[in-house]
């Protein structure tokens, strides 16, 4: 398994856009890709899961993988694209404060993530 991280501490430079194309040209090339959206303004899951309904992104997605309260083959949905994505969603907004007190569940984050590779 390959790991790509598309990162930047700024906004605006065009993270989202360079992920997405970076994901279906992955895919376009009989890769298996797991799209992984971590910003509370959720632009990469709106491109993938646009269909969904918000309450049912909102309901099962990253902030419920790093929280510890869901694993996270019961989160990644399948696209029509072929690229499976961790939905972010505003909820992910309140996550810092919560690891604030406890940062256990985000250090367990990349082992929970390899298992289902």
């Amino acid at each position: 398994m390959n790991v790509i991280t598309v990162a930047s501490l700024k906004g605006g430079v065009g993270k989202t856009t360079a992920a997405v194309h970076l994901a279906l040209a992955l895919q376009g090339a009989g890769k298996r890709v797991l799209a992984v959206d971590l910003d509370a303004n959720n632009n990469l899951t709106d491109f993938f899961l646009r269909s969904a309904a918000p309450e049912d992104i909102d309901s099962a997605g990253a902030y419920h993988v790093l929280a510890r309260k869901l694993e996270i083959t019961a989160c990644v949905r399948k696209t029509p694209s072929g690229v499976d994505v961790l939905p972010g969603s505003p909820s992910l907004g309140r996550l810092s404060g919560e690891l604030a007190a406890n940062p256990g569940p985000l250090l367990a984050f990349g082992p929970r993530l390899r298992k289902t590779a």
